[in-house]
């Protein structure tokens, strides 16, 4: 037991536990890692943006005009919200 205690003691104190200087930590994805120093580095740039930079860009979405519904009840989005006050309570109505 002595001789494994010694053994211990002389690896831990010559060699160490970590070494003398820590290394930066480093994303594979090119950004910062989040509480590492900076590096000057965009968001989503480095290897992360060469690696897509092939891929196509999504189509712009322009507004989307949808005509109103009809039945008695019938109402948009917008007067759902602005009238919510006199909507609370009620019951809602499902139709498929």
């Amino acid at each position: 037991m002595r001789l494994i205690l010694a053994v211990f003691v002389t690896l831990v104190f010559t060699t160490g536990w970590a070494a003398d200087s820590v290394p930066t930590p480093q994303n594979p994805h090119g950004a910062g890692v989040p509480g590492a120093p900076a590096t000057g580095a965009a968001p989503g740039g480095g290897a992360m943006g060469a690696m897509h930079s092939g891929m196509a860009k999504p189509p712009a979405i322009s507004d989307v005009k949808v005509p109103k519904a009809t039945g008695a009840d019938a109402r948009t989005v917008a007067e759902i919200v602005t009238g919510s006050a006199a909507l609370k309570d009620k019951t809602a109505v499902q139709v498929s």
